[in-house]
């Protein structure tokens, strides 16, 4: 597992649950009340209590498909003994935790986690109680249900499944005649969902969305913000289908398919309506996961891995039915190839990227900086963590471009920097005023809340140069901000009034690269890195410091990751262009640096050492 925190999303996640917040949308309720309980209990730092509790809950979440798998092996093949039976549960359940998709639940804090052992639970309370009725299982499949859709929406992925366990078997009048027990049981699931109106009412640290009111409750719970993600256009479905058309056969060692298939066969001859629940929870994870336009897709497909393990687990127990020892031998060895097809790109033990970029992007400013920042999976989210929790840099005052668009963040910013905010409360207020129906999901202006936005952040960005130094990362905009020349420093750019000259320490950055990984957010964290580095070698360069040029391109070349972008495998949404970006800004840094005279100096202008670098990128 990894030692700190890591991309996206694990920062924020890990510094809800140590302070008791909220977290972006669903919320996740039940995970920040047991992280957090983690976190008291446990006599080490609270991301290592987390980082330990992702393990535990993806294992345990293991133990839970074994049961799920020998349930359905139980209706499948009765005539198997019962510890070859569970022999080729327990194997199938190997071959799935051994395989990318859900090994890589458990190296972090994330939501995914938790609905690795969620997940199986509720299908095998659904299963048990459509399949074998009483009420008391009704309750339970409900009550197990509910719990498992406040940790994440991708619980709806069983509905489909269940519909066909229900409206396929018989006895459907006592189903319905016990359906308000499964409603009860239901809503008595779903009350973790009350700490989120609760916890906002006291305005803690973190409070995505403020869910105080019933329209911003259901705006949070809806996950609303996230819907134009969601199916948004061809092109997605293009680039997800590529990459789960690659991440889903690797997870059965390529050669698991066979048995799967063999497996899926026999589920559908043995017991229809099982084979149909596995066959649609399938499908509807895959179709969702395609529609999905994010680059973390592969821990949306937790229940599609789920269910090829159920396939695999069904073909193992026909081949055990013939002969047990192929049965076992076909398993251990699909187990082994996945462990070697998967070790290494799941070890994220080494991986403290993440943070150290966040250390040094903070480290490098000022005293008392405001920082404009762009990088929520690189550096922001992590930020939450290391400053809130381990008290990196308080002084500085780290604000998400994006999420200052939402009213409930810049009522945050207020909270936590009242100092930064209070010159421009009237703007502030005229924005908030203007967003309020829009909050509540009624109909809204949007053009006035457009012009109350921009008279904010403009007001916002000039009351700021006016008190202290303003920095913004790389891509990241405001209005206002084109009125001001933006000077490359550390990994920002300081926000100035003229481009006069201001010198910098030269301090290589303390980031260790995480080498050899095909992955998309690696190369793009060095690619941050060494873009900040070629621009400041380009102003350096145009202020007639020329000699600094080289020693920032070289400076730049330490933290390339050696991605070959010919050897990487379809990677979901832009992923593979991404690579390809990093990949040609180090070797356009490289071919720069072999024009350069040999005493490392150049006359030629900055401008056109950005523009050498960038040529070069583009046509490789």
């Amino acid at each position: 597992m990894n030692r700190t925190v890591g991309f996206v999303d694990r920062g924020e996640l890990a510094a809800v649950a140590t302070t008791l917040g909220i977290a972006h949308p669903t919320g996740y309720p039940t995970l920040t009340l047991l992280g957090h309980l983690v976190t008291r209990l446990a006599p080490v730092p609270p991301v290592i209590a987390l980082n330990a509790l992702a393990a535990l809950l993806t294992a345990l979440g293991l133990a839970a498909l074994a049961w799920l798998y020998d349930a359905i092996l139980a209706r499948v093949a009765p005539a198997l003994a019962t510890p070859a039976r569970a022999a080729c549960a327990a194997l199938a359940a190997l071959i799935i935790g051994c395989g990318a998709i859900w090994w890589q639940q458990a190296n972090g804090f994330e939501v995914h986690a938790l609905q690795a052992l969620l997940l199986p639970l509720a299908a095998l309370a659904g299963g048990a109680w459509l399949i074998e009725g009483g009420a008391r299982r009704a309750a339970l499949a409900g009550l197990t249900l509910g719990f498992a859709f406040t940790n994440h929406g991708t619980t709806i992925h069983l509905l489909p499944a269940f519909a066909a366990l229900a409206l396929l078997g018989g006895d459907r009048l006592r189903r319905l005649a016990e359906l308000p027990a499964a409603i009860a049981g239901g809503i008595a699931g779903l009350t973790p969902l009350l700490y989120l109106p609760l916890r906002a009412a006291q305005h803690p640290r973190f409070s995505w969305s403020e869910p105080t009111t019933w329209g911003r409750f259901w705006h949070h719970v809806s996950a609303a913000e996230f819907r134009g993600w969601m199916f948004a256009d061809g092109g997605t479905w293009v680039h997800q289908a590529r990459a789960i058309a690659h991440l889903l056969p690797g997870d059965l060692a390529y050669a698991g398919l066979l048995v799967a298939a063999l497996g899926l066969w026999r589920l559908l001859a043995a017991e229809r309506r099982i084979g149909l629940a596995v066959a649609l929870s399938f499908a509807s994870c895959v179709v969702f996961a395609a529609g999905y336009g994010i680059r973390d897709v592969d821990a949306y497909l937790i229940t599609a891995a789920a269910a090829l393990g159920a396939c695999a687990a069904a073909g193992l127990a026909w081949l055990a039915g013939r002969r047990v020892a192929l049965a076992f031998s076909a398993g251990l060895l699909i187990v082994g190839a996945n462990l070697a097809l998967h070790w290494r790109a799941c070890d994220e033990s080494d991986l403290t990227m993440v943070a150290d970029l966040t250390r040094a992007q903070l480290g490098a400013l000022p005293p008392r900086t405001l920082l404009l920042a762009d990088q929520w999976d690189y550096m922001t989210s992590a930020s939450y963590y290391l400053q809130a929790v381990e008290g990196l840099r308080p002084d500085v005052v780290v604000v998400s471009t994006a999420l200052l668009r939402e009213p409930w963040y810049a009522r945050e910013l207020a909270r936590r920097a009242p100092g930064t905010v209070a010159p421009v409360r009237p703007q502030l207020e005229a924005f908030l005023a203007a967003a309020r129906d829009y909050e509540e999901g009624r109909p809204y202006d949007k053009a006035k809340i457009r012009d109350a936005w921009n008279a904010f952040t403009g007001a916002l960005v000039a009351s700021a140069l006016l008190r202290g130094p303003v920095y913004v990362t790389t891509g990241a905009t405001l209005p206002g901000l084109e009125r001001y020349v933006r000077v490359p420093e550390g990994l920002a750019h300081r926000v100035a009034p003229d481009s006069s000259y201001r010198p910098e320490p030269f301090v290589p950055f303390a980031v260790r690269p995480w080498r050899g990984r095909a992955d998309a957010y690696v190369a793009t964290a060095a690619w941050i890195i060494a873009e900040a580095r070629v621009e400041r070698a380009r102003w350096e360069s145009g202020h007639g410091h020329a000699e600094r040029e080289a020693s920032l391109l070289r400076d730049a070349l330490r933290y390339d990751p050696e991605i070959d972008p010919r050897r990487v495998p379809p990677l979901p949404l832009d992923g593979n262009q991404l690579v390809a970006q990093s990949a040609a800004t180090f070797a356009g840094i490289r071919t720069v640096l072999a024009a350069l005279p040999s005493g490392s100096t150049t006359k030629e202008p900055g401008a056109a050492t950005e523009r050498r670098v960038l040529s070069t990128a583009r046509e490789r």
